[in-house]
């Protein structure tokens, strides 16, 4: 089997739950990377390697910390995982397996997303698809055959090399949080490389604390995030598009379209002023790329 490592970024999980996931995947590799972004996890230094950058720097910057640390150690291949994703041991084979077996049919594999179930909405995810004149939602189940070709999937469970992700520059650090992973995505096929998600591989994961919500004819899954990250969605949505609307003109009705509803969602959640305040701001830093 090839080598490859995992990198989690962690901020303030909760310990038992998480260092008994960190203990799993140690009897999996010997390359665990966590990257801390919050307290101190001094405890689980003694199982695996942990890179502290002594304060919340951002899921965009732990992620190149810890690819770079890995490909400084010579593994090829790099899983990225959020804290709270839930797999079995088996994920990683199953997944290194789909890789072997699409990159015979298409070497310019760059990237391979697993399917998503999110288990607060209790549902499949559906994942975005790049189109020649639009971005699509498209749920797995509903395609023909085992795999879908340029997707833009979350960072959770996103299998990569470590040399492909130094060669597209990694994550824009500056972004911090939200729409990292869709700017990655849109890199590697900028770059000329495929990103798949596959079926046959599934996760259980959670976006925010969701929750269904009907809207007029619509249903909205309300993410429930904390306040904060109304900025990020909201300043990166636009600073994204005025960086790149020009080269992927589908993005243009896809973000707006994100960023509306994105504000129906206050409708059900807490701390209303906060939260349209945090999206004034975002909007107005968006627009000036500060």
């Amino acid at each position: 089997m090839v080598p490859f490592g995992i990198i989690i970024v962690a901020y303030n999980p909760e310990v038992g739950t998480f260092y008994k996931k960190i203990e799993d995947y140690c009897k999996i590799t010997d390359h665990v990377v966590v990257v801390n972004n919050g307290d101190s996890l001094l405890k689980l230094s003694k199982i695996c390697k942990v890179i502290d950058l002594g304060g919340n720097q951002g899921i965009a910057k732990a992620q190149n910390v810890g690819v770079n640390f890995l490909a400084e150690q010579k593994i090829p291949f790099v899983f990225l995982l959020d804290q709270d994703t839930k797999l079995n041991n088996e994920y990683f084979i199953e997944m290194l397996g789909e890789w072997r077996s699409l990159s015979e049919r298409d070497s310019s594999l760059g990237a391979l997303s697993p399917n998503i179930y999110d288990r607060n909405l209790k549902r499949e995810l559906s994942i975005s698809k790049l189109e020649p004149i639009k971005i699509k939602r498209i749920f797995m189940s509903d395609i023909e055959g085992d795999s879908l070709h340029n997707t833009l999937p979350i960072s959770s469970g996103l299998l990569t090399k470590t040399s492909i992700f130094q060669e597209v520059g990694g994550n824009d650090a500056w972004m911090f949080i939200d729409w990292v992973d869709f700017k990655f995505d849109l890199d590697l096929i900028s770059a000329g490389y495929s990103v798949y998600t596959t079926k046959r591989v599934i996760i259980n994961h959670s976006v925010g604390k969701g929750v269904r919500h009907r809207f007029l004819w619509k249903v909205l899954n309300v993410s429930n995030h904390s306040p904060f990250r109304e900025y990020y969605f909201y300043r990166n949505g636009i600073y994204f598009l005025r960086k790149n609307g020009k080269r992927f003109p589908q993005l243009r009705h896809y973000i707006h379209h994100a960023l509306l509803t994105r504000s129906l969602f206050i409708l059900y959640e807490p701390q209303k002023i906060t939260r349209i305040k945090r999206i004034l701001k975002g909007i107005s830093d968006g627009r000036r790329a500060r």
